[in-house]
C-alpha cells in the first residue's frame, strides 16, 4: 500500500530550528512497518523499533501537523565537553510553545524526506520527540538515522538525562 501523504517543503526558519508541515495517514505500527518497507522509504527496522511499532502506546496523528526539528547544535556551548540532555531540549521546546507528537510522527518524516533531504538539513538523526516508550527497560525515542546508505527507522536513547549530539534533530509539533 502507498500513502498519500503530503509535505511542504521544510525551511530553517532561523539557526537549527526547521519547519515543515505533514498531513498524515492514520496507520497501525504493523502498517506503518509494511508500508515504509514496500515504498523503499526504510530498508531496515532495528529490532527495537520494531517493538516500538506494535507497542500498545503506538499512537498516530489523526490530523495535519506543523512541525518544528530543533538541530541539537542549538543547545551545544563549544565551550563545555558535556552533551545537552533531551530534558533540557523538551525544556527548550516548552518554551518555545511546543508539544510532544505521537510516535507516528517518525514513520511520516521517514516517508517525507529520504537520507540524502535529511543531510541537506544538516542532521543525521530524525527523531520524533514523542512520550518515550519503554523497550527492554529504557526510554526510547522513535527515529531515523540518515547516514547510511541504505534508510532505516531505529530506536533513539530517550531518556530525560540522556545527552545529544549536534546532528541529532528532534521534532516536536505547534
Amino acid at each position: 500500500m502507498k500513502l498519500e501523504w503530503k509535505a511542504t517543503q521544510w525551511k530553517e526558519e532561523e539557526p537549527g530550528i526547521i519547519t515543515f508541515s505533514l498531513e498524515p495517514e492514520v496507520l497501525s505500527g504493523s502498517e506503518w512497518e509494511r508500508d515504509l518497507f514496500d515504498s523503499g522509504s526504510c530498508q531496515n527496522f532495528s529490532p527495537d523499533a520494531l517493538i516500538m511499532l506494535n507497542h500498545a502506546d503506538f499512537k498516530s496523528t489523526p490530523e495535519p501537523v506543523n512541525v518544528t526539528v530543533m538541530k541539537g547544535r542549538i543547545f551545544h556551548d563549544l565551550s563545555r565537553f558535556e552533551r545537552p540532555s533531551i530534558g533540557v531540549l523538551r525544556a527548550e521546546a516548552r518554551r518555545r510553545g511546543l508539544r510532544d507528537p505521537n510516535p507516528d510522527l517518525a514513520c511520516l518524516m521517514r516517508q517525507a524526506f529520504p537520507n540524502s533531504e535529511v543531510r541537506k538539513m544538516g542532521l543525521r538523526w530524525l527523531v520524533a520527540a514523542h512520550k518515550p516508550i519503554i523497550v527492554h527497560g529504557g526510554e526510547r525515542l522513535l527515529g531515523s538515522y540518515c547516514m547510511n546508505d541504505y534508510p532505516c527507522v531505529s530506536a533513539f536513547v530517550g531518556e530525560h538525562s540522556y545527552g545529544f549530539l549536534g546532528g541529532d534533530g528532534f521534532a516536536f509539533i505547534g
